[in-house]
């Protein structure tokens, strides 16, 4: 039988949990809203507001994630520095 790795446990407070849980909630509800409102554009025929929306969405989502790489990649460096 192969041993695996265990994982140091973490406790995790419930309101902590239920502020996870809270937030999860409400971006599903934002997904399922822009869903709807971009299905609601192509049905009245819209293309070019669905196009906008889409291109405004992942535009925020393509800077959220690089600034989110960028900050970890220096994070690492200054600790690769520090050591």
């Amino acid at each position: 039988m192969r041993h695996m790795a265990t994982l140091p446990k973490t406790q995790i407070s419930e309101p902590t949990v239920n502020r996870m849980l809270d937030a999860q909630a409400r971006d599903q509800e934002l997904k399922a809203l822009l869903l709807a409102f971009l299905g609601y554009g192509l049905y009245l025929g819209k293309d070019a507001i669905v196009m906008d929306t889409i291109k405004i969405v992942l535009s925020t989502a393509v800077g959220a994630f690089g600034g989110y790489g960028y900050r970890a990649h220096k994070d690492r460096q200054k600790e690769d520095a520090e050591q």
